[in-house]
């Protein structure tokens, strides 16, 4: 499991990288913290090409720095308790972190809490092993199945879909709470049937284990999807489309959260409009780098999945957008 370096540690080593890069003096250097998740995950990928863009821009004395953390729920708290500044959140634990619901309900709701943008949408999809004979969501039961580690917002989401179905613990033989990269190497090894991801396509994660192991992804019914849907706007019915991965013949029905960049009131609103401008006006690029980052409209990234209000760096970045003049073709 990858852990965050404290933000003051990060702030020093990024100083001294940057030392020699630019000409404002290193006192002038604002930095900024951006939790993320593992090492190899959608996550951590989206921080580094956001952060890099910022910090290519030798006119912008803003820095920020993509920090791995365990996910979603772990990002949360840390930027409620100021260890981040900004943190990459699946939208139905930013609505339930917004409103001091369900596993937020003990803290209240985090009213300082700010949007930032949408990001793209992240799919639940089930990875069933070669040498498993799920075919179907309800072949899970009695059988080994990963639902993601425990301060994950994929372990949370896992859960919700296992309660719409009326699953409990006992219903299988083992559930397993494993990092992302662990529960596909599981997976393809035999020591897991199967795994709940809830991630961005086309996914490499997922590429991988089809290609190397021949994993399947295994199809959601309508009625647990449904049954989810109804839990909230912060859930979208999806399909991971056929011909996504070699192999895969039809298209998978299943649903969706939105990976949401978040951030609190009193972040300065010059460093959210910059990581907002500069995301916006280099969305081909970044798709570039990161297929699933081309996914959604300018218009969506202004409102999917965002519960929290926008702080108003978002704001006049989105209106900046908006007004830029339009490259000729």
């Amino acid at each position: 499991m990858s852990h965050p370096l404290p933000c003051l540690a990060v702030r020093a080593a990024l100083a001294f990288l940057f030392s020699g890069a630019v000409a404002a003096p290193l006192a002038a250097l604002d930095f900024y913290s951006v939790g993320s998740g593992n090492l190899d995950g959608n996550y951590y990928k989206a921080a580094s090409v956001m952060c890099g863009q910022v910090n290519g821009d030798n006119d912008l004395n803003l820095r920020c720095s993509a920090e791995a953390t365990p996910g979603s729920l772990y990002n949360i708290a840390g930027l409620r308790n100021g260890e981040l500044d900004v943190a990459l959140v699946q939208s139905d634990w930013h609505s339930h972190a917004y409103n001091g619901t369900s596993l937020f309900a003990k803290h209240g709701p985090f009213s300082d809490m700010r949007s930032v943008m949408a990001l793209y949408p992240e799919t639940v999809t089930i990875l069933a092993g070669p040498d498993s004979d799920i075919r179907s969501t309800a072949d899970l039961f009695g059988k080994r199945l990963d639902i993601g580690e425990p301060a994950s917002g994929r372990r949370a989401t896992a859960n919700d879909l296992l309660l719409s179905y009326g699953a409990t613990r006992s219903d299988f033989a083992q559930l397993l709470e494993l990092p992302t990269a662990s529960a596909v190497a599981e997976l393809c090894s035999g020591g897991i049937d199967a795994t709940i991801l809830v991630v961005g396509h086309p996914n490499q994660t997922v590429a991988t284990a089809i290609r190397d192991c021949g994993a399947r992804i295994v199809p959601l019914r309508s009625k647990y999807i449904n049954q989810v849907l109804d839990q909230g706007a912060q859930f979208s019915r999806d399909t991971i489309p056929a011909r996504t991965y070699p192999g895969l013949n039809r298209d998978i029905p299943t649903f969706s959260v939105t990976a949401t960049l978040v951030t609190r009131a009193d972040i300065p609103d010059a460093f959210i409009e910059t990581l907002v401008t500069e995301t916006l006006s280099n969305l081909g690029s970044f798709a570039s780098q990161a297929a699933f980052l081309g996914a959604l409209t300018p218009d969506e990234m202004e409102s999917l999945g965002l519960t929290a209000p926008l702080h108003p760096g978002a704001i006049a970045g989105f209106e900046a957008a908006r007004t830029a003049p339009k490259p000729t073709p």
